[in-house]
Formats: C-alpha cells, sequence, structure tokens
C-alpha cells in the first residue's frame, strides 16, 4: 500500500567543499515552509539534496545538527536533517541519466573545471539535438554556454563555436 503525500525536493549546487551549506540549506527549508504556512497552514517535507562538482573530496558531515556545539541533553532541541550529497565526481559520464536537460546540467557542472572541457562540450551539448524541436533549447544552449564561459578558465571561443557545430 502506498500512502501519496506532497514533499518538494530543494537542489543546491557546490563547486567547493562547504560546511555552511547545511545553515544555506535550513534558510532555504524555512522559507519555503513560511510561503505554504500562509496558504495552506500544514508543511510538507523537503528533500535537500546538493550536487557537489568539487575538484576535492566532500569532508563534511551531512547532518545539520553537527554544525552545533550542545551537551547531548540539548540534542533532542535542536533541529536535526540531513541533505543527500550527489558528487558528480563519483559518477562516470555514462551513469549521468534523467532527462536530457538534466544529463547537460549535470555534465556541464562535473566537468566545468577540467583542463578539456571545450573538447568534451561538443558531446554534451550534442544530447540537445534531441530537444531542437521544443522553443526552449536555444535558451538552454544559451545558458549552458554562458556558464561555461563565465566559470570555465580553459574554454576558448574555438571550443564555443565547435560545440555549436557539432
Amino acid at each position: 500500500r502506498h500512502v501519496l503525500f506532497r514533499s518538494y525536493l530543494l537542489f543546491e549546487h557546490k563547486s567547493q567543499p562547504d560546511g555552511g551549506v547545511r545553515l544555506q540549506l535550513l534558510r532555504y527549508m524555512v522559507r519555503i515552509w513560511e510561503k505554504v504556512w500562509k496558504k495552506q497552514k500544514q508543511l510538507s517535507p523537503i528533500l535537500p539534496i546538493v550536487f557537489y562538482h568539487g575538484v576535492e573530496g566532500w569532508h563534511y558531515s551531512h547532518e545539520f545538527a553537527d554544525l552545533l556545539d550542545v551537551p547531548a541533553s540539548f540534542k533532542a532541541y535542536t533541529p536535526h536533517f540531513n541533505h543527500l550529497l550527489v558528487d558528480l565526481s563519483a559518477y562516470c559520464d555514462e551513469e549521468v541519466r534523467g532527462e536530457i536537460w538534466l544529463q547537460v546540467c549535470l555534465l556541464m557542472m562535473k566537468h566545468i573545471y577540467d583542463n578539456d572541457l571545450g573538447k568534451r562540450m561538443p558531446k554534451i551539448l550534442g544530447l540537445l539535438h534531441e530537444l531542437a524541436h521544443e522553443e526552449s533549447v536555444m535558451e538552454m544552449l544559451q545558458t549552458v554556454l554562458l556558464y561555461a564561459t563565465e566559470v570555465s578558465s580553459v574554454v576558448s571561443q574555438e571550443d564555443v563555436h565547435q560545440s555549436m557545430r557539432a
């Protein structure tokens, strides 16, 4: 027997390990709950997910309460939640699945600091060919290319042009 209930997914992405992400997630969660409470007077669970695409390993706890330096007798009176961590470096490209747009975004995040990102872009952006009939594909492409050129220090104009021809 399945019980259906409303829930929310909260996505955050980090390019460096960040112990403060747990506090950031709590702030976002409270903002969501405040908006929902005004309308429904009932709250739904929020599943916080952190997509990590940094070079060094993630070494922070996933438990919010670990930020608090309190005696065990106070733990019951503090917020407790875990976030899921999706470390993109732990996946090979073929394991990145889902909707095309999600695959493109995750693969770009995964490789944004790679020295060979320019060579990878035609294959990554080639996934968008499947969405060519959709009106929003040009906006998607523009967003991805802007991200690549703003964040990566190795993507050249030639890489962008080469990716567009692929």
